[in-house]
């Protein structure tokens, strides 16, 4: 478990740039000048500089006026702290800060830099150690708090409010959902930001960035969150209302943006995501755990959906591969890509999906030929329910698409697709032989025709099965049978004999071919029954 931990940790460290040193001493009302050189946020130590060894890109040095030169200068991937004055013909191609006072000193500037990696990596490291623990996202905005010194809060891509540190005065009023009791954005401001030419152009940004807000008094730093396939999964807000923001904390804000959307891949595995409130919706509904405190009209409407729409329901299952969070939250985006009017999430320990047919415009065959590449990439199975056009039937609909998959398996492990159409006999034919078993279940004149055969080692019970299978053809029969067409009517009046049922009845021949089918189901094919009705 350490040593899972220790790698977890090891991919998400936090590296340091030099605008975040820059930041520190003009809090600390230290001059200096800036030569920004190499721009890469790649540090993670401070060391006094040694002549003996070569700066490396991890490492901001430390160093005397005197023994900077220019053969330093031109390391493009160097960082350098210079206790002295910028030449006045220096020409930069490190990235340099220069203390001009002579009251600060190199131990100074070591401890001040020194305290300034100290603090961030306390607060990478607990949030580190949030995101193993699978903390919520409300207690890792709560540890990025202090370090921000303002308010934190994420938001789903439908406003609802995902994560905070906590609603202050001077922020903007938020809304309580009746569908979820979730808070979200207040629906004054939602179309304020709809009419906003500003704000319809940070949904096209990457990093960190700043919407001011003109209708409010105070600015807002942003970052999109995105998953691995590009879709808009949220957003990280700061508004600045305690403290002005600082640059370097831009950076800092792209890597607490990191650790959220990996903290989201986690929480899409699990009941407690509220990322999605329409699946946290379908969720509770296919549990049976909906409180109805809206009508299911007005959960599909604001999707765009109706009740009476056509659908499919499909279960995906991962389990034979034990992919992880990163695949699942990546397979699902890539169905909601590839399906606009679709759900897929994390349920039951596999994927659901749920394809509103009549909005795509598509078969079910044609749905399942579109999702093929994304299962066979991802080495997944699929069972799929019937079409139905009710949408509170969806919790039936589910368990054939889990039936589907386990039949389907059961009868060729193979196929990467199966529909409960397919399954549908074998289901009807294990229901029927639960509490009796088939021995019970079969008509009891195939048990007459088995033991004729055992003692006069003749062929009725094969003979009835063909002829049955071949819907009653008397020629393709004896084809089949390797025996004159004679021989077949001598055999199918000797059974007729024998049964008490009527070969030209249709009811009694569907309840034959079942009998035979169960029979091969659980006893295997051209067996018949076994040992007084017992199975092998």
């Amino acid at each position: 478990m350490a040593k899972r931990e220790d790698s977890d940790r090891q991919s998400y460290i936090f590296y340091l740039n030099m605008q975040m040193i820059v930041d520190e001493f003009q809090d600390r009302q230290i001059p200096y000048q800036y030569c920004p050189g190499n721009t890469e946020a790649s540090l993670i130590r401070v060391r006094l500089y040694d002549s003996r060894r070569r700066p490396d890109c991890h490492q901001v040095s430390i160093i005397k006026g005197e023994q900077f030169d220019s053969s330093l200068a031109k390391l493009s991937d160097a960082f350098f702290i210079v206790a002295g004055d910028l030449p006045p013909d220096c020409s930069c191609q490190c990235s340099a800060i220069f203390i001009s006072s002579p009251h600060v000193g190199l131990l100074e500037i070591l401890d001040i830099v020194q305290d300034l990696f100290d603090r961030n990596a306390g607060w990478a490291g607990r949030l580190q150690t949030a995101l193993i623990d699978a903390c919520s996202l409300d207690e890792i905005c709560r540890i990025s708090q202090p370090y921000f010194t303002n308010p934190i809060f994420i938001h789903s891509p439908q406003y609802y409010i995902m994560g905070t540190s906590g609603w202050i005065q001077g922020m903007s009023e938020w809304d309580e959902d009746q569908i979820t009791g979730k808070y979200m954005i207040s629906a004054y401001l939602i179309n304020q930001f709809k009419t906003d030419p500003e704000y319809i152009e940070t949904f096209d940004t990457s990093g960190t960035h700043v919407y001011s807000g003109n209708f409010r008094a105070f600015r807002c730093a942003y970052v999109n969150l995105r998953n691995q396939a590009g879709t808009f999964e949220g957003r990280l807000c700061i508004n600045e209302l305690q403290s002005s923001l600082k640059p370097g904390q831009f950076h800092a804000m792209e890597y607490l943006a990191r650790i959220i959307t990996a903290s989201l891949e986690n929480i899409s595995m699990s009941q407690r995501s509220s990322s999605r409130p329409f699946e946290q919706f379908l969720r509770r509904f296919l549990s049976g755990r909906n409180d109805d405190k809206v009508s299911l009209e007005v959960v599909l409407s604001r999707q765009g959906w109706k009740r009476r729409d056509r659908y499919v329901c499909m279960r995906l299952d991962i389990t034979r591969n034990d992919i992880g969070p990163r695949a699942i939250t990546s397979t699902c985006s890539l169905i909601r890509a590839e399906f606009e009017d679709a759900a897929a999430f994390f349920y039951k320990d596999d994927i659901l999906v749920i394809i509103n047919l009549s909005r795509v415009g598509a078969t079910i065959q044609e749905c399942l030929t579109q999702l093929a590449p994304i299962v066979r990439e991802g080495l997944l199975q699929v069972g799929a329910s019937n079409e139905f056009e009710d949408f509170a039937l969806l919790p039936r609909f589910y368990i054939q698409a889990d039936l589907a998959l386990t039949y389907g398996n059961q009868k060729d492990a193979t196929k990467w697709c199966h529909r409960f159409q397919d399954i549908a006999l074998s289901y009807c034919v294990d229901q029927a032989c639960k509490k009796l078993g088939p021995h019970f279940v079969c008509a009891p004149d195939l048990l007459k025709l088995q033991a004729y055969d055992q003692e006069n080692e003749s062929e009725l019970y094969r003979t009835l099965q063909v002829y049955l299978e071949n819907d009653r053809n008397a020629a393709r029969t004896a084809q089949l049978l390797f025996i004159h067409r004679s021989t077949l009517f001598y055999r199918l009046d000797k059974i007729k004999k024998l049964m008490e049922l009527n070969l030209e009845h249709n009811e009694d021949m569907l309840y034959l071919r079942l009998s035979f089918y169960m029979m091969e189901q659980y006893y295997g094919k051209h067996d018949g029954l076994y040992g007084q009705g017992e199975e092998r």
